[in-house]
């Protein structure tokens, strides 16, 4: 949960000071940009990369000691860099394996982010590309095990697993 990777690009939380998380390019192993890593406000427990896309339109999502679920631009450097809070309370994410969706389960909510991009445009049209439904079916602390096409996958707390779909013309 604490190092992720792509096709272009790998990022892992430094295990020295956990609310850095450092940037690299795959193919060349150098750090991403100007060489400064990604610093969080508080402490990072989970990062994820999107995988599909150009590698500038690379995003990096993250749960911090809160909870809390961030999305990041990861080829802007600096001060350019915006950094986004989705929800809070996340107890497990995960991005789709096809198109850049994210799936997340909070405080009995099951959310799936058709276009999550799109809080970079405007943060009002986000709420537009959220799907949101009812996860008291999954049982108390579900976690995502995966999250292919329009399939999402759910492991229970006693151990079973539940299948969960949505609707396949967002991709």
């Amino acid at each position: 949960q604490t190092v992720t990777m792509c096709d272009d690009t790998i990022a892992i939380r430094d295990k020295a000071d956990e609310k850095v998380v450092h940037l690299f390019e795959t193919m060349s192993g150098k750090p991403l940009g100007d060489g400064k890593p990604f610093v969080h406000r508080m402490e990072v427990m989970e990062v994820a990369l999107d995988m599909n896309g150009p590698s500038g339109e690379r995003r990096l999502a993250i749960i911090d000691r809160n909870r809390d679920l961030y999305l990041t631009q990861v080829r802007v450097y600096g001060a350019d860099r915006k950094t986004v809070k989705l929800a809070t309370m996340i107890n497990s994410f995960k991005w789709n394996d096809e198109t850049n969706m994210l799936a997340a389960l909070t405080d009995g909510k099951f959310l799936v982010w058709y276009y999550p991009n799109a809080v970079f445009v405007d943060r009002s049209l986000l709420q537009m590309t959220l799907h949101e439904r009812d996860a008291s079916d999954f049982g108390k602390n579900p976690t995502l095990l995966s999250f292919l096409g329009k399939h999402v996958s759910i492991r229970r707390s006693e151990g079973s697993l539940i299948s969960a779909n949505i609707s396949p013309h967002p991709a």
